[in-house]
């Protein structure tokens, strides 16, 4: 047995994994709870994508409800993804849910170069994350401060002493 990976239609993965395990498949979608202020969601953690297991019958798979392709190599067979990349994935759920790094590397209040962005060069102040990836962080623009998010790739370390 081995993993692919199928393609959903939007927003049809809980669809598609309901009439892929009529079918008699074994699939895993990971979610994860994602937070906004006080409001909570559960949420896919690849959008439009799902993982079946396969066996040796798989192409009534890109025949099912809610599917839209099973992911092929160029040989025309389906893409296996390695069963390391499931146990680590699934290793990291707490009550079925993946859990994500909330922590971002930089401290709350820590100076911060932005790079890679519209600000690029702006020196501002990490006020913290606001998902998995999103920092928040204050510049100055006009005369006053004004919050941003940015891709937490984008902000770099300022040496100490450097910001004016």
């Amino acid at each position: 047995m081995a993993w692919a990976v199928a393609l959903t239609k939007s927003n049809r993965e809980l669809y598609a994994q309901g009439h892929l395990h009529r079918q008699n498949y074994t699939t895993y979608l990971p979610r994860f709870l994602h937070k906004i202020g006080n409001i909570s969601k559960i949420k896919v953690l690849f959008p439009r994508y799902i993982f079946i297991q396969i066996e040796h019958q798989w192409h009534s798979i890109n025949g099912t409800l809610g599917i839209s392709r099973l992911i092929l190599k160029n040989d025309n067979t389906p893409a296996v993804v390695p069963d390391k990349v499931i146990e680590e994935l699934k290793r990291r759920e707490i009550r079925g849910l993946i859990t994500l790094p909330t922590q971002g590397r930089f401290e709350v209040g820590e100076n911060v170069r932005l790079a890679d962005s519209p600000f690029a060069g702006y020196i501002g102040i990490y006020v913290g994350m606001r998902d998995a990836d999103r920092a928040r962080v204050l510049i100055e623009l006009l005369g006053r401060s004004v919050p941003i998010e940015v891709d937490e790739g984008t902000l770099r370390a300022v040496a100490v002493g450097t910001v004016k």
